[in-house]
Parts: structure tokens; C-alpha cells; sequence
């Protein structure tokens, strides 16, 4: 037995693990005090390298516990004795590998640069048989080689994917996460979650300090509106103006809506309505960035052929969203019309923009069932959209615009789907809805609009911002 005058601190090899919860300590104090210490707390360096919980168990129980010294890589033997616990994530093992590896490499080089002379004499220090025992059981040099090794061994010898691995070296960069997913108290998930956010905020703080930076440089207005038809004003955002990252569109529906031209102009022919969607929607293509994405809201009599249209121009459709307007048309033979279209394309599937915190809210394990499973940041917005569509008492409501859309609709789309100092077009400009949400959040807008009454009203919406 080992007599010990103050309380042993933990060896940073055996810290890399966490320790028991409250509960399992208690009943591992109980079974000590009822049957007495069983297995010896490991000493290494005068620190607890093994046995922590034995060791504070003892102590709230005011036993002198019993001890054993270990000489060798104490990095190697934590992990040799403990890297298979089953309690441990995933993610978890990666992380706590990478730490034994790091101090195995620390010490190798250490006892390096002390010399030969230094660490004989260490070795001599120490020569009892409990402890030589020890040192050939578990000091093992090839575990660990002094150095890191390519990702996919790492992987291999923390019997781990080379994917945790790498989603562990993410976390890695973040102490303060790193120590918080060790020890229990996040997910990795979320850690990984709030290396992206914090990541993103970076991303959005950069983008919007080098817009303004533009705009103190540059003559060039925030916004313009182009008082011409939508085919000639997005090839002048193709020519001129963009590309954009981001286009909303809420085009005419081809059901008779008077837009200040009679509402016979709003009812073409099926095939002749289609053909010229899909002319634009072609100009939109050209109009867009690499990574840009396009937003189209349609009614029900056309979303199946928008839907078609848009993969025949090269569109991926990413998410086929229903605007549920909370009222609508009240219908007396069918069900009633309360909701629209939107769809969410990209040009390449595999290289977007997408911003998840405007979309994103609380889920219903937080909200109702207090589930321990669930996410701290929440969810992302399902397919359906419930948001109430303006009526005409609304303080939001331009007088004498009949389609006018509310901004907690579009100013979602224009902060999920673009970063500050990108372009936004919106072809059909309408009240000017999609300019309000992207001169405010700090992107460039060109709103495209025929009509010369709603653009003389949006331009007074948007000078007045």
C-alpha cells in the first residue's frame, strides 16, 4: 500500500477519458466500501493513470487506496486499456485517440531531447516487479510510432471510419468543443453544427464587410428596377448586370388577374403560357451563378408543368415547398384553396448556397417532449410553409397591388439562398417584396417589372428604406 500525503491529481493520458457519472460513482462506492478495493489505482509521473473513479471512491470513503506504479508510455496504456470501451461514441474514440496520440508524439520527443543518459537514469529510478510487470504488459511503442500516421491508420487503430475520423479532427480545432463532447455534455453533431454556424457567421461577417466596402467604392446604386418586359430585362441582367445568386420569381399565373393590362393578358393558351415560362425560365439559367439557385411560386393549375419545364432547362428541383396561406379562396363543391407552389432549384446539386439558420426552428422534441435527443439548434423548416398571406389591413399592404407577397415569406428565401453583396433578381418586381428583402439584408437587387404603376410604387417602397 501506497500512503499518499495530499490527493493524487489525474495524468492528463487518463483525463483524455471521461470519467463515471454521478450514479455509477456512488454505486462503485458502495461496492468498495461492502467488499473493499479489488483492482490497484496506476501511478504514473506521481499522477492517477488508471483508476480515477477507485481513487475518488476510496477517498469519499476515507480508505488509503491501494496503488501500483507504471513506467513506459502512459499515453498508449490509457488507451490500450480503455480505447475499447463500449460507452464511448464514435466520434468520442476518435477524439480521445487523437489526444493519446498527440501526447504519445509529445513524450517520444521529449524523451528525444533529454537524451539517452536521462532516460536510463529515469528507468532506474524504478525497478520493482509490480512495475516492470506493468511495463511489459502494456507499454506497447508500436501503437502510437512516435507520430501521427495518415488519416485512414489513425482510423484503422481507433477502430473508427476514416469519415468520424475527419469529423473528429474537425472538432479537434475546437478545444472548447472538443472538452464538451469528451466529457459528455454535446453531441458531436451539434459541436460539428456550431463549428459550421460559427464557420457561416465568419463567412456572412466577411461577405457583408466587403459588400459595404463596394458600395463606399462604388457609384453604383444598391438597387434598380427595369421598367421593360421580363425577356429583355433578364438578358440585361445576363449582359449588364449579373450574374445573380439568388432569383425569385412569382410570374403571372394564367388565371385572369388584372396586372393594370386587362385580365385577358393573364389568359393564354396552355401551350402558348408554357412556352413562354419556359423561355424565360431559360434566360434565368444564363442569368445565374455556377452556384446560384432559382425560386418560382406557381398556383395549382401549372405546377406540375413548372415542375417539368424546369428539369427540361437543366434545373435540379431540390425541394417542392407548399406556401400554406393560413385562408384562402373558400370554395363550395371542392376542398378550399389555401395554398401555393414554390420550388427550390440549383444549377449544380453539388454546389449551392444554402444558409440553414433563417430556416431553422425549434423541433417538436424540444417544444413538446423535452426529448434528450434532441438537436439544441433545432430543425430545419419542413416542406410546408404556414404563413399568413396579407390581407388588405395589413400595415405591410400596399394599396392598389393585387399579389402582393409578405416579406416573412420571401426574406427567408433571399437570407437562406444568398450572402450579403450578391445579386438578387427578382423578374417579376411586382410591389418589390424581393427587393425590400435583399436592400435590407445587404444584397444587391434588380427588380424586372413591364408595369409602369407598380414600379413607380415599389420605387417608392424601396427609396424609402
Amino acid at each position: 500500500m501506497r500512503k499518499t500525503a495530499e490527493k493524487l491529481k489525474a495524468h492528463p493520458a487518463a483525463d483524455a477519458f471521461p470519467m463515471m457519472d454521478a450514479a455509477r460513482l456512488a454505486e462503485l462506492r458502495a461496492d468498495i466500501q461492502a467488499n473493499g478495493q479489488r483492482e490497484p489505482v496506476t501511478i504514473c509521473d506521481g499522477m492517477i493513470l488508471d483508476g480515477r473513479n477507485r481513487y475518488e471512491a476510496c477517498d469519499g470513503l476515507g480508505i488509503e487506496p491501494v496503488t501500483r506504479d507504471f513506467v513506459g508510455d502512459p499515453w498508449a496504456f490509457a488507451w490500450s486499456l480503455n480505447g475499447a470501451r463500449r460507452d464511448l461514441d464514435a466520434t468520442v474514440r476518435a477524439l480521445i485517440f487523437r489526444r493519446c496520440e498527440d501526447g504519445s508524439a509529445k513524450r517520444l520527443e521529449k524523451i528525444s531531447a533529454d537524451g539517452n543518459a536521462k532516460r536510463s537514469e529515469a528507468a532506474k529510478g524504478n525497478t520493482n516487479a509490480s512495475k516492470a510487470k506493468t511495463v511489459a504488459d502494456h507499454d506497447d511503442p508500436r501503437l502510437f510510432c512516435g507520430k501521427h500516421v495518415a488519416r485512414e491508420a489513425s482510423a484503422a487503430k481507433a477502430k473508427v471510419s476514416p469519415a468520424t475520423m475527419a469529423r473528429a479532427d474537425q472538432i479537434a480545432k475546437r478545444p472548447d468543443l472538443e472538452k464538451k463532447v469528451v466529457d459528455g455534455d454535446m453531441k458531436p453533431a451539434e459541436a460539428l453544427r456550431e463549428i459550421r454556424i460559427t464557420q457561416r457567421r465568419q463567412q456572412l461577417q466577411d461577405a457583408a464587410s466587403k459588400a459595404t466596402a463596394e458600395r463606399h467604392e462604388s457609384d453604383r446604386p444598391l438597387w434598380s428596377l427595369l421598367n421593360i418586359d421580363v425577356m429583355d430585362g433578364l438578358a440585361s441582367v445576363r449582359d449588364e448586370h449579373g450574374p445573380a445568386r439568388l432569383i425569385f420569381a412569382d410570374p403571372p399565373y394564367n388565371i385572369g388577374v388584372d396586372y393594370g393590362v386587362g385580365s385577358l393578358h393573364d389568359l393564354l393558351p396552355d401551350e402558348q403560357y408554357m412556352q413562354w415560362v419556359g423561355e424565360w425560365m431559360s434566360l434565368c439559367w444564363d442569368c445565374l451563378t455556377d452556384d446560384g439557385s432559382f425560386w418560382v411560386m406557381i398556383g395549382d393549375e401549372y405546377a406540375a408543368e413548372y415542375c417539368v419545364t424546369l428539369k427540361s432547362v437543366g434545373f435540379t428541383v431540390r425541394n417542392w415547398i407548399k406556401w400554406y396561406e393560413t385562408f384562402g379562396v373558400n370554395c363550395s363543391n371542392k376542398f378550399n384553396r389555401t395554398s401555393r407552389h414554390i420550388f427550390y432549384c440549383v444549377k449544380d446539386p453539388s454546389a449551392f448556397c444554402f444558409n440553414p439558420e433563417p430556416v431553422t426552428r425549434p423541433s417538436d422534441r424540444q417544444t413538446k417532449y423535452g426529448d434528450s435527443r434532441a438537436s439544441n439548434g433545432g430543425k430545419i423548416w419542413d416542406d410546408v410553409w404556414q404563413i399568413p398571406r396579407l390581407t388588405g389591413t395589413c400595415s405591410e399592404r400596399i394599396p392598389d397591388f393585387p399579389t402582393q407577397l409578405p416579406l416573412a415569406l420571401v426574406e427567408p428565401i433571399v437570407l437562406c439562398a444568398s450572402m450579403p453583396g450578391d445579386l438578387v433578381v427578382d423578374p417579376f418586381n411586382g410591389s418589390g417584396t424581393t427587393g425590400v428583402a435583399s436592400v435590407r439584408n445587404g444584397r444587391k437587387y434588380v427588380g424586372i417589372e413591364k408595369s409602369e404603376t407598380f414600379v413607380r410604387f415599389s420605387s417608392l417602397r424601396l427609396g424609402a428604406m
